[in-house]
Order: C-alpha cells, then sequence, then structure tokens
C-alpha cells in the first residue's frame, strides 16, 4: 500500500492534472487536486514549477474542509 502510494506520487510531476479537483477544498482556484488510493485520500497542489502535497489521511476519517 505504501509503495502504491508513493509511486503515485512520484508520477505526479507527469500528469498533475490527471486527476479530479479537490471536491473538499473551499474556493479552489482549480491549482487543488486529490485522489484516493486504498482508502487513503492524498491531497496536493500544482503550481507552476511544482507540485506540494498536501495532506495524506485515511478516508474512513471525516473531510478536513479549508
Amino acid at each position: 500500500m505504501e509503495k502504491e502510494i508513493l509511486a503515485q506520487i512520484k508520477a505526479l510531476p507527469k500528469n498533475a492534472a490527471l486527476y479530479q479537483a479537490d471536491r473538499f477544498k473551499k474556493n479552489n482556484d482549480g491549482s487543488f487536486y486529490a485522489f484516493e488510493i486504498d482508502h487513503y485520500r492524498i491531497s496536493y497542489r500544482k503550481l507552476p514549477k511544482e507540485i506540494r502535497i498536501l495532506r495524506i489521511r485515511h478516508s474512513s476519517r471525516k473531510p478536513f474542509t479549508r
């Protein structure tokens, strides 16, 4: 499971917009994305020169909205 998550994170620079916009992010300007693997939700932000991993959270937890 950990290896799958890390593999998906490492692949983000090749296609960062592959996943949907983060539906839990309030006032999302289109740069916040999220995806799930094995009940883990990974939230990240795509910026012009970098991708920032914001949160890795088990999806059984209530979503934290901002």
